[in-house]
């Protein structure tokens, strides 16, 4: 008998959700994250999630939550046995991923998204993979061929970048996130933006570059995050992006933990 679960990606900027099979994505959907909203407001938007996916509220057998919001985190798993009856699956380091932590002083500071994207990713290419998520932070998670989560980096994301340069200058403007035709910018705002499109793209493909050095092992690299379809096209390094990865990585860990 099919069934089917719920992936809840809570991060800074969004909250992800999306109903799997649980290994195929049918229907999906992002909502600003917001700490104060009750689970009222949550429970409405995954019903008409459902309703996209032709499911009905007793079609849904479970709930995986990644969550790097720590205040957000009981908010779900009390929505999940509340609005839905269903004890929430909660990802965190302990959960079993494949992936070997040992190599890591504190795994406890690992982000779960990190941790999520980087097994997933891992458990398909069974060789060293670096995943580059584009998001309120720009991450690189890197495990190496025989599954070790090794660390990476993390840098402010292309919006975050963006915010902060307005709000810190005085006579610099909020800019759309648009990519210029050329690096020499006539004006302030094409100046602007090729300073945040081009200048991050840089800073990817220098850190993983650099990575990719020091791994000394054949890697695969892929990203994901809600501004990676912008900044792929302009990195070198990215030839594969996959906005969609963490939701269909929490279908593919729930189906590894249960």
């Amino acid at each position: 008998m099919p069934f089917f679960i719920l992936a809840c990606d809570i991060g800074n900027s969004t909250v992800g959700l999306g109903v799997l099979d649980p290994l195929r994505l049918l229907a999906s959907d992002s909502v600003p994250m917001d700490p104060n909203q009750s689970e009222a407001h949550y429970a409405r938007t995954i019903r008409t999630l459902l309703s996209a996916a032709s499911l009905a509220e007793a079609d849904l057998s479970d709930i995986i939550i990644s969550s790097v919001v720590p205040s957000l985190t009981p908010i779900f798993r009390n929505l999940s046995t509340n609005q839905f009856d269903v004890d929430a699956v909660i990802v965190s380091p302990t959960l079993d991923t494949g992936l070997n932590f040992s190599r890591m002083p504190f795994p406890q500071q690992i982000g779960n998204d990190r941790i999520v994207n980087a097994a997933y990713a891992y458990a398909q290419y069974r060789q060293a993979v670096i995943v580059v998520d584009c998001g309120t932070a720009t991450t690189l998670s890197v495990v190496n061929g025989q599954g070790e989560f090794l660390g990476g980096a993390i840098a402010p994301g292309l919006q975050t970048s963006a915010a902060a340069l307005a709000q810190s200058t005085a006579q610099l403007p909020s800019v759309p996130l648009r990519c210029p035709p050329q690096a020499i910018g006539p004006d302030t705002i094409s100046a602007i933006q090729s300073g945040l499109l081009y200048g991050h793209a840089g800073l990817i493909d220098h850190l993983v570059q650099r990575i990719i050095k020091e791994l000394c092992e054949p890697s695969v690299v892929r990203a994901t995050g809600g501004v990676s379809p912008l900044l792929s096209p302009l990195c070198s390094t990215l030839t594969a992006t996959l906005p969609q990865l963490s939701l269909e990585a929490l279908g593919w860990l729930y189906t590894r933990a249960s």
